[in-house]
């Protein structure tokens, strides 16, 4: 209250109740009380910058808030006490902060698992190679295509993927695979291929093969 005492007297609309109840017909419906919501009691004379409410509102601050490693999209945090102060001096609420993950123009998560793509040429994939990948610790590791990988085959590296928030360990990083073909070839590239079209065995290549 302005005076600084308790200043609490009993709501007059209700008589302390907290309700009132009105007549709709021959029905008759408790409702909360609009003038002391639900209280039962009123402050005679309210401060002029809480109104009786006991909070005033404060300028807004910072606070640094420690993230779990591997937190998925839309998950919650919950941190204690760092809400609105509570009506008449109560304790103060919590503040729930949710996540947002902005997605990754190479990466893709799906729970604790990571995915890309990878082009490789088609001697690589036909012949096998070893070639860098990039990882989610900045750094490329190697990895393995095995003679005749197909376009969309997904190679495992396994542990470098997100950390298991619920768990020990990591997930895994897929890999899938993509053929691209050169849009210009050279003299020599030309001739080369022409002497692979002319020795090459279609029934080699499962997929021609179910056509045939």
């Amino acid at each position: 209250s302005k005076s600084g005492k308790q200043g609490r007297e009993k709501c007059s609309a209700c008589q302390g109740r907290g309700q009132v109840v009105k007549s709709q017909g021959f029905f008759s419906v408790a409702q909360t009380c609009s003038r002391c919501r639900g209280e039962g009691v009123v402050i005679s004379d309210p401060c002029s910058e809480c109104r009786g409410t006991g909070r005033v509102r404060t300028n807004m601050h910072r606070i640094a808030v420690k993230v779990p490693a591997g937190i998925e999209h839309g998950s919650s945090l919950r941190l204690k006490g760092q809400g609105d102060a509570g009506p008449n001096g109560g304790t103060r609420g919590d503040l729930y902060i949710t996540i947002f993950i902005e997605k990754d123009v190479f990466f893709e998560r799906s729970n604790a698992d990571i995915f890309c793509d990878i082009p490789v040429t088609s001697t690589q994939a036909i012949l096998g190679d070893e070639i860098d990948v990039p990882t989610l610790t900045g750094k490329k590791v190697k990895m393995r295509i095995p003679p005749g990988t197909q376009t969309g085959s997904v190679l495992r590296l396994r542990n470098l993927g997100m950390p298991k928030i619920a768990g020990f360990g990591k997930g895994d990083q897929l890999v899938k695979i993509k053929v691209v073909m050169p849009e210009k070839l050279s003299r020599q590239e030309k001739a080369f291929y022409q002497q692979i079209k002319e020795i090459e065995n279609p029934d080699t290549f499962p997929e021609i093969k179910k056509f045939r």
